[in-house]
């Protein structure tokens, strides 16, 4: 059997780029970062966050990886992410990484 070369950058590839440049440019990031409310409504309850920017142990900014241009920002993720009022930035591939850290400064 042969395994066929990818025609696109998987999330893992554009996370794990993004994190480091965030961690080499002295970005408090932790990534996989999970928040859990029991009281909030369903569908409410768990977040999993791909990357959030801390700033003295305060969430700052979230970062959600994709790979693929994000054009719809009428999710049920992005409701729930900006119940947290704070910003949420996408990046859509290793090409962006730099405008992301742009964003964060």
């Amino acid at each position: 059997m042969k395994i066929c070369y990818p025609k696109k950058q998987s999330e893992f590839e554009i996370h794990s780029r993004l994190f480091q440049k965030l961690l080499d440019k002295g970005f408090d990031a932790r990534a996989e970062v999970i928040h859990i409310n029991k009281k909030a409504p369903k569908g409410f309850k768990k977040c999993r966050f791909d990357i959030v920017i801390f700033e003295n142990k305060i969430a700052t900014k979230i970062i959600e990886v994709k790979n693929y241009d994000k054009t719809n920002f009428d999710t049920r993720q992005d409701k729930k992410y900006s119940a947290f009022g704070i910003d949420l930035i996408y990046c859509t591939s290793i090409e962006s990484i730099e405008d992301v850290i742009l964003k964060l400064t």
